[in-house]
Parts: structure tokens; C-alpha cells; sequence
């Protein structure tokens, strides 16, 4: 079977989400770098159900994330795949004027339809106005987002900063019949628009501009987040059921099977050697030491909680896999919520680097901080994190926060080279990226959406293969989502 669908998106736990929706009856999703594809040589292996591309472009310039698009369109071999998706965030983070444009351009659709609403996380879009459980979306958070900030609640504002099409829309009213909705995106096109955003409260309307997309005489690309893709494949893969897929050991040969295998399962790099302690450090009592100027306290860096226990769990064996390596480098509060009732019930440590840490440790100082963790991880959950930076500081660069989750993945890595890891959670988009990037490896392939918004595949090649891996976005679920997660792992014998 040849994939039938590609998804490009602008991040990885974007693609992961979106992706698994297109999974099919045993056959995985490969996600990957958009930069692996290449029009005289395609990586795709047979029997996948799509592939998923993230470009990495959320945080660049809309210029440049506009090129890396259209790149990444042009660079897919013939024959293409018959189904293409563009995924945007669903709060309207990144670029998405830009890489619509890109790809109405580089591929000739007629027009695209936009629709970001994602109502199982409650995000709808009503009279053109996104909104995020009910307020408009430059009253959320994400208008504080210390990086890109949102400054619009208006999706046909937020593209047109960007795009140079025309852009029209289409409101509850016009989900009538078939017959309605066709001839409001009828009338949009007769006004020249190429941009058509989408009002969608439910998934029900949802579904119905997927069948639009399917039945249209013009070709339309699909624009959207998670929830326009679930639609959209389930009308056109009735019959393949995600959610029944076991991860079984004979699928997770096949999925070796299809990509070369650079690093031979089981056998890790060995870690780094050891080192004396630098006499330029912060000790921090009951932390883990850091480099810093004296006295700068706001730069400190703890592992308090350096161990949260259930006693009544650690003493059964059966409640947890032996080691599970978490790298939240989000800095969505819901996550660190998340990992609070997380810990609050399950045996592991939270382990948060200070940013300043992140950006001035050396590659000496993060082998030392990983064998401390090492020594005190004895099984469980080992999660590592990003301190939140202070609102009053300085504002953060793209390139800081690149640097930053870089430092994260590193670190994260060298714990992957020296310890038994059974399993990996990676939470927030470009802190998932940066691990693919220090970890190696062809794809991931995906296979199921455990929980809403949280998606689970195995790594191929590279360090972690092999590895069963769960990605999240970092703003989505409450607070309980990580605890049901590690349940339902633990109940399936995924780790």
C-alpha cells in the first residue's frame, strides 16, 4: 500500500496529532523532517498509511517559514500522494497566512479551507472570532506567549498580517444542507477569495467541510488542526479504526523492516566520562549543582520536589513501567500542573533546569548534571523541565529559546545514552523537535491517539529505536491527562 495522504505541518507535536488521525488498520503514520524529503529519492516506505512532515517553522520569520513550505511542497516525489493537508496550530500560533500561500502556490489548488477549531480541546470558531474554552483568543494565555505573542482574536486578521490572497468566510448559518454550503464557498470564490475560513463550534460542522473538500469540483486544500484532519479521514478511511491498533511486537518489526537500521536495538552509545566537580558552581542543598555567578539566586536551579513518592505504588511492581524519560520543555502551565498530580501519585523525579543554566552549561556540565540524576533515579518517572522564566525579565529571542531547548535535549539525551529507558513523553512542539534533532533517527511511526491530543508511535533508528514514544502538545489536556496517560500505558504493557 502506498501512503494515499501527506500532512505538513509546522511543528512535530503537530504533526504527530494530526498524522495518527490518518493511520489505518495496522499500517502506521511516518513522522519526520520535512528536510528529509527529496524529489529524486523518497524515504517512504511501503505499507505506510501517510507520512506526517514537520517544517520546524512556528517561530521563524513568515518569509522564511513561507520557503520552508513551499520547499518541503515541491520536494514531494511524483506520484504524489491523492490527499494533502496543511496543519495549523490550533490557537493560530506560527505562520499559517504564510504557509497556506505557500502551498496554494507551489501546488495550484484553487482555494484553501481554513479551520482551525479543534472542539475537543474547546477551541471553536464562531462569527470569524477563535475562541479557547469560551473567551477569544487574544484574552487567553497565548497572548502573553513570551516568544509570538497573539495580539488578534479575528482568524481573517491573523492571515491577512501574512497572506496576499483575498479572504473570505463562511458562518454557521451557511451549514445547511450540502446544497448551502457549496454555494457559500461558491460565492467566496466568485469574489476571488483563496482563503476561506471556516466557522466550526462542533465536529459535526467539521465534517461537513471535509465532505465539502472531498466532493468539491475545485481542488481545495485542507487547512486545520487536529480536528478537521479526524474528520476528514474518517470519511475517507471508514473502514481503518485507530483507536483498535495494538502496538504489537510483530508491527514493531515491520516498522524495522522499513527504514535501515543505523544503530542495532539495545546497544547505547556509552556515556561520556566523567569528570571532577567545577569549583565554579552553585550548589543548591538538596539540588543539583549548577554554573553561576555568585549570588545570582534568580538563576538557581533545584529538584524540589527531588522525588515525588506514593509509597503504596513503589512497592508493587506491577504499577509502573521501570523507567520512563519525560522532557516537558513546554512552558503551557497545564503541563507543569500535569506533572504535579502526576508525581503526586506515581514514584519519580521532576528535575527543572533554570533557562539561564540551560543557555551557559557546557557539555561537561550537562554529563555532570545527567549522572547525578542517574544516581538518583531508581525507576519510576524521570521528567525533566524548564523553569519558567520570570515575567518581569527580559523578553526571550527565538534564538535563546532555541538554544535553551537544545541545552534540555541534550541532556535529556545523555541520560537516554547511560540509562535503561523503556520509554520516552515529549511535551511542547519545538522541545520534541530538539530531541529528534540530538537523538537521531529516520521517522516515528504513529500509530494511535491514546488520549486526546496525545499520540503514540515507536522511534525508528537512531538512539531511542525502537523506543515506544508519546507526544503532546504542551498546552493540551487538564489536570489529570498525564496520570490517565500513564495508566493507560501501564494497562496496555506499552512499557
Amino acid at each position: 500500500m502506498r501512503a494515499s495522504v501527506v500532512v505538513i505541518a509546522d511543528d512535530l507535536t503537530g504533526a504527530a496529532d494530526t498524522g495518527v488521525q490518518f493511520a489505518a488498520g495496522g499500517a502506521p503514520v511516518y513522522l519526520m523532517p520535512a528536510e528529509a524529503l527529496s524529489p529524486a529519492h523518497s524515504p517512504w516506505p511501503d505499507g505506510a498509511a501517510g507520512i506526517s512532515l514537520y517544517t520546524a517553522s512556528r517561530d521563524l520569520s513568515a518569509q522564511a517559514a513561507g520557503e520552508r513550505v513551499q520547499a518541503a511542497a515541491r520536494a514531494l516525489p511524483d506520484p504524489r500522494p491523492r490527499w494533502l493537508y496543511k496543519k495549523i496550530d490550533s490557537c493560530l500560533r506560527g505562520n499559517p497566512g504564510a504557509e497556506i500561500d505557500a502551498l496554494l502556490d507551489a501546488l495550484g489548488f484553487a482555494a484553501a479551507l481554513v479551520a482551525p477549531a479543534l472542539p475537543a480541546q474547546g477551541r471553536a470558531t464562531i462569527d470569524g472570532i477563535h475562541r479557547v474554552r469560551g473567551a477569544p483568543l487574544a484574552q487567553t494565555r497565548f497572548a502573553r506567549d513570551p516568544v509570538r505573542p497573539i495580539i488578534s482574536s479575528v482568524v481573517a486578521e491573523i492571515l491577512a498580517r501574512q497572506s496576499h490572497h483575498k479572504i473570505g468566510g463562511l458562518s454557521l448559518a451557511d451549514y445547511g444542507d450540502s446544497g448551502r454550503l457549496q454555494g457559500a464557498v461558491r460565492r467566496e470564490r466568485e469574489r476571488g477569495c483563496r482563503l476561506i475560513v471556516c466557522d466550526a463550534a462542533e465536529q459535526a460542522h467539521l465534517d461537513r467541510i471535509a465532505a465539502l473538500v472531498i466532493q468539491s469540483p475545485e481542488s481545495l486544500l485542507p487547512v486545520g488542526s487536529a480536528g478537521l484532519a479526524a474528520s476528514l479521514a474518517g470519511q475517507l478511511l471508514p473502514q481503518w479504526a485507530v483507536e483498535s491498533v495494538p502496538l504489537s511486537g510483530t508491527r514493531l518489526q515491520s516498522v524495522r523492516r522499513a527504514f535501515p537500521r543505523p544503530i542495532i536495538p539495545g546497544s547505547r552509545t556509552p556515556a561520556l566520562p566523567g569528570g571532577m566537580m567545577d569549583p565554579q558552581v552553585t550548589v543548591v542543598p538538596g539540588g543539583i549543582p549548577e554554573p553561576g555567578p555568585p549570588g545570582a539566586a534568580n538563576q538557581r536551579e533545584t529538584a524540589a520536589p527531588a522525588e515525588t513518592t506514593n509509597p503504596q505504588q513503589r512497592s508493587n511492581p506491577g504499577t509502573g513501567p521501570e523507567r520512563l524519560l519525560m522532557v516537558c520543555g513546554t512552558g503551557a502551565p497545564v503541563t507543569r500542573r500535569q506533572l504535579d498530580a502526576l508525581l503526586a501519585r506515581y514514584p519519580g523525579i521532576r528535575h527543572e533546569s533554570a533557562a539561564g543554566w540551560l543557555l551557559a552549561a557546557s557539555a561537561q556540565d550537562r554529563h555532570r548534571r545527567a549522572a547525578e540524576l542517574l544516581a538518583a533515579w531508581t525507576g519510576g518517572i524521570l521528567a525533566l523541565g524548564v523553569r519558567p522564566w520570570s515575567p518581569t525579565g527580559p523578553a526571550v529571542t527565538p534564538a535563546e529559546a532555541e538554544q535553551g531547548l537544545a541545552g534540555l535535549a541534550d541532556l535529556a539525551l545523555r541520560v537516554l545514552r547511560a540509562g535503561s529507558v523503556e520509554g520516552l513523553f515529549l511535551s511542547g512542539g519545538e522541545t520534541a523537535a530538539a530531541f529528534f534533532r540530538a537523538c537521531g533517527g529516520e521517522a516515528i511511526a504513529l500509530y494511535q491517539e491514546i488520549l486526546p491530543g496525545l499520540v503514540l508511535g515507536r522511534w525508528v533508528g537512531g538512539l531511542a529505536d525502537g523506543l515506544p514514544v508519546v507526544t503532546k502538545a504542551g498546552a493540551f489536556g487538564d489536570k489529570q491527562t498525564l496520570a490517565a496517560l500513564y495508566e493507560r500505558l501501564v494497562g496496555r504493557g506499552v512499557l
